[in-house]
């Protein structure tokens, strides 16, 4: 989980642009083969959906699950919760564990 204060550096006008969104997102599951496996992982592909602002000033939080673990790959999904409970955004990723040489 990341918690995260969001300012005005990080907005387009009130709001948090979907990009900055998108890459807590891919971080924050990228972290957790790393963190909790002593494994490195990169995304092969990252599905987010946008279903609420989240404006300056706000308090977010990112979380993200292992869906499923298969050989190589890795399925994982997060969301981003806002202040008040809400999801502001969802994501489907999956991850390919690196090749040990």
């Amino acid at each position: 989980m990341l918690r995260s204060l969001v300012g005005s550096e990080m907005c387009i006008r009130d709001r948090m642009h979907g990009g900055l969104i998108s890459t807590l997102l891919d971080e924050t599951m990228g972290n957790y083969p790393y963190m909790y496996e002593h494994k490195v992982a990169y995304t092969a592909r990252l599905e987010v959906r946008f279903r609420q602002p989240v404006r300056i000033g706000e308090r977010i939080d990112v979380i993200t699950k292992v869906k499923r673990r298969k050989g190589m790959l890795l399925e994982m999904t997060g969301q981003v919760i806002r202040e008040d409970g809400t999801v502001a955004a969802e994501a489907d990723g999956k991850l390919m564990y690196e090749e040990r040489a």
